[in-house]
């Protein structure tokens, strides 16, 4: 049962799919085979399961750890969902997290696009 807002669940779980869609196109953009790409995608996908706060408590982990998962958009996203479906907090609250994936979705589609362009070129 969610405490919270259902359109407000939508509508951040689109931020999040949109930072995610950023980050696999810009791998695309790198890698030169499509099994590249796939060993890059898990390089970076499992790392951000364990350090995100998704399995372990993010407040357990030694500080470099703890700082290096700050740039991790599950990490905000996960915030975003306990949040919403257990505390039934709103938007307002989550203002932090939601800029956040919106900075890292913007810088990741722009330097997509960017890469891409290149590689037409």
């Amino acid at each position: 049962m969610v405490s919270g807002s259902l359109l407000d669940l939508y509508l951040l779980t689109l931020f999040f799919i949109t930072a995610s869609l950023g980050l696999g196109i810009l791998i695309s953009n790198i890698a030169r085979t499509q099994m590249q790409a796939f060993q890059m995608s898990f390089f970076v996908m499992l790392p951000s399961i364990l350090i995100s706060g998704f399995m372990f408590p993010r407040d357990a982990m030694p500080k470099l750890i703890y700082y290096l998962s700050s740039a991790i958009p599950l990490t905000y996203y996960l915030d975003i969902i306990r949040g919403i479906i257990l505390k039934g907090i709103g938007f307002q609250y989550l203002v932090g997290q939601v800029v956040f994936l919106l900075v890292f979705s913007v810088v990741l589609v722009t330097l997509s696009v960017l890469k891409f362009k290149k590689k037409i070129v």
